[in-house]
C-alpha cells in the first residue's frame, strides 16, 4: 500500500476495478511504494481535493525512453498514485474523485 495521505486516491481507483499495471518501489531513489494503474488520472478533480495538504502534488512526465505517466504524489513519503499521461492515446477510463 502507498501512504496513508495517498490511501484514499489508491482506495478510490482499486474499488472501480481499475487494472493495476504496477506496484512497488519502482525508483531506485524514492524509498515509498509506487502504484500505477491503466486509467487516466482527472487533474481537475485531484487538484481540488489537494489544494490544502503540504505533502501531495500532482506529477506529470512525458518519457521519451522510460515511459510516461500522470498522478498524484506525497512529497513526504515518496509514494505515487499514478495513471497514463494525458497525451497517451491508450483507450481507459477516466478516474475522477469527489
Amino acid at each position: 500500500m502507498v501512504c496513508h495521505h495517498l490511501y484514499e486516491f489508491e482506495n478510490h481507483i482499486l474499488e472501480l476495478n481499475v487494472e493495476e499495471t504496477a506496484r512497488g518501489k519502482l525508483w531506485t531513489k524514492m524509498q515509498g511504494e509506487w502504484v500505477y494503474f491503466r486509467c487516466y488520472i482527472d487533474k481537475e478533480s485531484v487538484m481540488e481535493k489537494i489544494r490544502h495538504s503540504e505533502f501531495l502534488q500532482w506529477s506529470e512526465h512525458l518519457g521519451t525512453h522510460e515511459g510516461s505517466e500522470a498522478g498524484i504524489i506525497c512529497i513526504k513519503c515518496q509514494c505515487g498514485v499514478m495513471g497514463l499521461h494525458p497525451k497517451d492515446t491508450t483507450l481507459a477510463p477516466i478516474i475522477k474523485f469527489d
